[in-house]
């Protein structure tokens, strides 16, 4: 019902907001499902899947990584909302 009184851009900017904030949520509390795709690629490129230092620094590149989204994601939720 919001989104249909609401121009194009900002229901647009809300999706984005909305959606970049589950994908950010999803790689602070799944950390297990992205280390999972870390040892397929370390498989993948023929090197051993369980070694510690490489899951750690990818976990934390990725939280890092999400949580710039998380907060890109939020402005732009609240730019939207703010236009409502």
């Amino acid at each position: 019902m919001i989104l249909a009184s609401a121009s194009g851009q900002t229901a647009a900017f809300l999706v984005i907001g909305v959606l970049g904030s589950l994908v950010s949520a999803a790689v602070f509390l799944l950390p297990g499902v992205f280390d999972a795709a870390t040892r397929m690629r370390l498989r993948s490129q023929g090197l051993p899947d369980d070694d510690e230092a490489v899951l750690s620094r990818d976990r934390e590149r990725r939280r890092f990584i999400a949580m710039v989204l998380g907060v890109v994601s939020a402005a732009i939720l609240v730019s939207a909302l703010t236009r409502l």
